[in-house]
């Protein structure tokens, strides 16, 4: 037997009924916590890999977007990570991620500008408009496998896995 696989349409209707249950005040706060969690790590994935894909395309070196602005992102989501790792005494994985993918996110930008990935324009024609990074694929390959990969691997690893099925207050 085959595994059974989702369809969009069924992963949008837990969704749906996901946010009703958030709005409907029928979770508790710690609940409701843990949720949040969980969509600001979706949220700052997305914007990784959004970020990652916009490297891997751009093969002029060089973007009118300043790169640095990406950690005004990531910086909070790191903070805001920490903080529910704090509070929760590190039993909740959700909490691990948003702080994880907040400091590959953080990292990911002075890696781009350091191998010549990426860079802003004014910063690009001081330089003397160097090439693009001949290896960026590879240096963007290894980073997406190896950097978020491996980082979210460690994260699933270091919490507890008694207090990551059933954690006190949810």
């Amino acid at each position: 037997m085959g595994e059974r696989r989702f369809s969009l349409w069924e992963f949008v209707f837990e969704f749906t009924v996901l946010c009703s249950l958030y709005r409907a005040s029928t979770l508790t706060l710690w609940q409701k916590m843990k949720i949040a969690f969980w969509l600001l790590s979706l949220a700052a994935m997305v914007i990784l890999l959004a970020c990652i894909v916009y490297c891997w395309t751009n093969r002029s070196g060089h973007t009118a977007i300043n790169p640095l602005l990406a950690l005004a992102f990531f910086g909070p989501v790191f903070v805001i990570g920490i903080v529910g790792r704090m509070i929760t005494r590190g039993q909740w994985l959700s909490a691990r991620c948003a702080e994880v993918i907040g400091f590959v996110g953080m990292a990911f930008i002075p890696f781009v500008i350091k191998f010549g990935i990426l860079n802003q324009y004014e910063t690009w024609i001081a330089a003397g408009m160097p090439s693009r990074n001949p290896q960026a694929d590879f240096l963007l390959a290894g980073f997406l496998v190896g950097g978020l990969g491996g980082v979210l691997v460690i994260a699933y690893l270091i919490t507890p896995k008694a207090q990551q099925v059933a954690a006190p207050n949810s």
